[in-house]
């Protein structure tokens, strides 16, 4: 049996038994609902780890091209055991801000699957058609707020799973600089409509 991997299956039955196991402080950028911060997620699952003997930390390592992948490791202290899980992030550039910020979302979304925490609320936000959608604003140098809606149409008709969605922010983040629809710069609006239109086939 491994101990460390015991652990977490543990501290997943414990969240799925209760839905406020961490609490929802952030929101979702594309429909205005609330979802886990990591900062949250780790403030919770430390201790419960703690307890069953178990510690958790970050290992990153680059791949030779422009990615990196980090891992979510869970180690039990006593026996060595260990559990850990990838994820693999794409890096726009070579240089160390980009690796710095690839290494932070890589930590998010190794350790996010890792407990099986979905990415948002678990109610299928992404795929409800709103009766009415959130007033969309427009920044300097942005898309308009017509493109804006248009992109959240076409969120809204994209089959998601919990690896494809973290897969969406990674690239949203990375390649797009950008944590909402509003934050897209106005030149790649047809770029990201397109890798959308993808994802929806």
């Amino acid at each position: 049996m491994n101990n460390a991997k015991n652990a977490v299956y543990e501290i997943q039955k414990q969240m799925y038994n209760d839905k406020e196991f961490f609490g929802k402080s952030a929101t979702n950028p594309f429909y205005n609902s609330k979802y886990v911060p990591l900062p949250n997620i780790l403030r919770v699952l430390v201790p419960k780890l703690l307890e069953k003997g178990c510690m958790l930390h970050h290992e990153s390592e680059p791949t030779g091209g422009s990615q990196v992948v980090v891992y979510s490791v869970v180690t039990h202290v006593e026996t060595d055991d260990v559990f850990k899980v990838p994820a693999t992030i794409p890096m726009e550039k070579l240089n160390p801000q980009e690796g710095g910020k690839a290494t932070t979302y890589g930590r998010r979304y190794s350790t996010m699957p890792q407990f099986g925490i979905p990415e948002y609320d678990d109610d299928g936000e992404g795929a409800m058609k709103r009766k009415e959608a959130p007033q969309s604003e427009q920044l300097e140098g942005c898309i308009t707020a017509k493109q804006q809606d248009e992109l959240k149409k076409l969120y809204g008709k994209i089959k998601f799973t919990k690896e494809t969605g973290a897969d969406f922010m990674n690239v949203l983040g990375m390649q797009f600089n950008a944590t909402k629809f509003a934050e897209v710069k106005a030149e790649d609006f047809n770029k990201l409509k397109k890798y959308m239109d993808g994802l929806k086939a």
